[in-house]
C-alpha cells in the first residue's frame, strides 16, 4: 500500500492531508475544551469533517483512477466528480451542524474565560492547512483531479476558519468574551458556504458542463490553424471526472478522398492532444459543407445512381466497360465521376462526342449536379 502511494502524486497528497488533519483536530480539540474556546472546538470539528473528506477522496480518487474497460468505456473518472459532491455533502452538514450547537450556546449565554495559549493551535491550523491547500490544489491542477481540487478547498476553508477562530479568541482575550462563540458561528457559515460551493461544482459535472469559454476559444483556434480545415460546426464538450471529450464537426475540400479528409482528422485529433493535457478523447467527424440546420439525408444512394449510370451507358454500343463510379455529395445533389472504357476503333472526336451525349444524359438526372467522365488512357481514340 504505502509502494503505491510514493508511486501515484495524488494518493500521497491525500495521505499527507489526512496525517495533517489528526494533528490538527487532536490539538484544537484538547485546546478548545481545556482551554474553553467555542471557535476552537468550532475549527476543530471543521478539521474532523477535513478527516472524513479524506477518507472520502481518498476511496473515490482511486477507483477515478482505474482505466476503462467494456462496462466504463469512457473510464471511471465520473466517480471522482461523485466523490467532490459527496465531500461538499460532508462540510455542509458538519457546517450545519456546528452551527445549531452555537446558536444554542448563544441562547444560554454561557461566557467562559480563555487562556491565551488557545491561541497557539489556531495559529498553526492557520498555517498548516495554507500548505495543504497549495500543495493540493496545484497538485490537483495539474492530473485533472476534481476529488484533490475538492479536497484542497476543504484545506483552505479550514485555514480561513481558524483565521475567523483566531480572531473570536483574541477578542475574547481582550474583554469581548461574546466574540468566542460569535467567531464560531462566523466559522460554521464558512464551513457551510464551502460545501455548497463544492457541491454545486460538482453537480456541474454530472450533467455534462461543457468547458468554459477560453478553452472553447483555444480549441477553435487549433482546430482553423490546422491545414485542410476550411470551417468547423457543432463543436461540443463535456467533462468527465478530471478529463475532457469534445466532438466537432469540420469542414474539408468536397472533392478530398476519404483518406485525405480522415489524414486531416487524425491530424487534428493528435494536435488537440498535444496542446491540452485535459482532453482525453476528440471525436472528429468529416464534412464537405455545414449540415446542421438541414436535412443530411440526400435524395439518391449509390444504388439508385449506379442503376441510372448503367442505364444510360448501355444505350451507347462503343463503352466497353464502367471502371469506376464515385460519387460527391453536396448541397443536396450529387457530382458523378465517371471511369469508362471505349472502344479504340473510335476517332478522338467520335469519342468526345459519346462522352458528351451521355453527359447531358446524367446531368437530365434531377439529383445530379454535376458529371465528370474520364477515359482509361490509350483504350479510346487514334
Amino acid at each position: 500500500m504505502l509502494n503505491f502511494v510514493k508511486k501515484d502524486p495524488g494518493m500521497f497528497a491525500i495521505f499527507v492531508g489526512i496525517l495533517g488533519n489528526i494533528f490538527l483536530t487532536a490539538i484544537k480539540f484538547w485546546g478548545g475544551i481545556w482551554g474553553n474556546s467555542a471557535a476552537l472546538i468550532a475549527d476543530a470539528i471543521h478539521s474532523l469533517s477535513d478527516l472524513l473528506s479524506d477518507g472520502i477522496a481518498l476511496f473515490t480518487y482511486k477507483i477515478g483512477q482505474l482505466p476503462s474497460d467494456d462496462n466504463h468505456p469512457y473510464g471511471h473518472g465520473r466517480f471522482e466528480t461523485v466523490g467532490s459532491v459527496l465531500i461538499g455533502t460532508v462540510i455542509a452538514l458538519a457546517g450545519l451542524g456546528l452551527l445549531f450547537e452555537l446558536v444554542e450556546t448563544l441562547r444560554a449565554g454561557n461566557e467562559h474565560i480563555l487562556d491565551i495559549w488557545v491561541l497557539i493551535p489556531a495559529v498553526l491550523s492557520i498555517l498548516i492547512n495554507e500548505w495543504l491547500f497549495w500543495y493540493t490544489y496545484r497538485l490537483g491542477k495539474k492530473i485533472h483531479s476534481p476529488t484533490l481540487v475538492a479536497n484542497a478547498w476543504h484545506h483552505r476553508s479550514d485555514a480561513i476558519s481558524s483565521v475567523a477562530a483566531l480572531a473570536g479568541i483574541g477578542g475574547a482575550l481582550a474583554g469581548w468574551p461574546i466574540l468566542d462563540p460569535l467567531a464560531g458561528g462566523v466559522v460554521a457559515l464558512m464551513i457551510i458556504g464551502t460545501g455548497c460551493k463544492i457541491i454545486v461544482e460538482g453537480c456541474r459535472d454530472l450533467m455534462d458542463e461543457g468547458l468554459d469559454e477560453v478553452k472553447i476559444e483555444q480549441i477553435e483556434e487549433i482546430i482553423l490553424e490546422t491545414p485542410g480545415i476550411s470551417g468547423f460546426h457543432q463543436l461540443r464538450s463535456r467533462k468527465v471526472g478530471g478529463k475532457s471529450f469534445i466532438d466537432t464537426n469540420i469542414l474539408v475540400d468536397k472533392d478530398l478522398t476519404v483518406s485525405e479528409g480522415h489524414h486531416i482528422a487524425e491530424t487534428l485529433r493528435r494536435n488537440l492532444f498535444r496542446k491540452f493535457s485535459f482532453i482525453e478523447d476528440a471525436l472528429i467527424h468529416v464534412d464537405v459543407e455545414d449540415d446542421s440546420n438541414v436535412e443530411s439525408i440526400y435524395q439518391a444512394s449509390r444504388e439508385e445512381l449506379e442503376q441510372h449510370v448503367a442505364e444510360i451507358l448501355k444505350l451507347e454500343p462503343a463503352i466497353l466497360e464502367l471502371r469506376a463510379l464515385r460519387l460527391h455529395y453536396w448541397k443536396g445533389k450529387n457530382t458523378l465521376e465517371v471511369f469508362l472504357r471505349v472502344t479504340p476503333e473510335k476517332t478522338i472526336e467520335e469519342t468526345a462526342e459519346i462522352l458528351q451525349k451521355i453527359r447531358h444524359k446524367l446531368l437530365e438526372l434531377e439529383t445530379v449536379r454535376e458529371a465528370r467522365l474520364y477515359l482509361d488512357p490509350g483504350l479510346s481514340g487514334k
